[in-house]
């Protein structure tokens, strides 16, 4: 996606990984609070200069979170001039094969 809004009740559970320190960092949970998560499309037409955000979710009894994913219509073209450009779709469709590949590899 560019990006996920995630709005979050009082219990805690999301957390980010933070790569200077190599924790998770949990985000603090706030019902006046919008968290903003940056999805590979958009750190990708960036050029990573805003890196997408590697994130879990802790379990807990009893969490709510409501999500609001934006990503382009599939066949919208996204890239610039200076990268190839091709749709979301075929963007997407190579994230997939490259998170399958990295699966296999790994075996997990």
């Amino acid at each position: 996606s560019l990006f996920t809004v995630l709005a979050q009740q009082e219990v805690q559970g999301l957390e980010v990984f933070c790569k200077m320190s190599k924790t998770w960092v949990p985000i603090p949970a706030d019902d006046d609070v919008l968290v903003v998560n940056v999805g590979d499309c958009l750190s990708d037409r960036l050029l990573g200069s805003f890196p997408s955000t590697l994130h879990r979710v802790k379990d807990c009894e009893k969490r709510l979170s409501i999500a609001f994913f934006v990503q382009p219509e599939y066949d919208a073209l996204i890239g610039s001039k200076d990268t190839h450009r091709q749709t979301f779709h075929e963007w997407r469709q190579k994230k997939i094969k490259d998170a399958m590949r990295l699966q296999r590899k790994h075996g997990t």
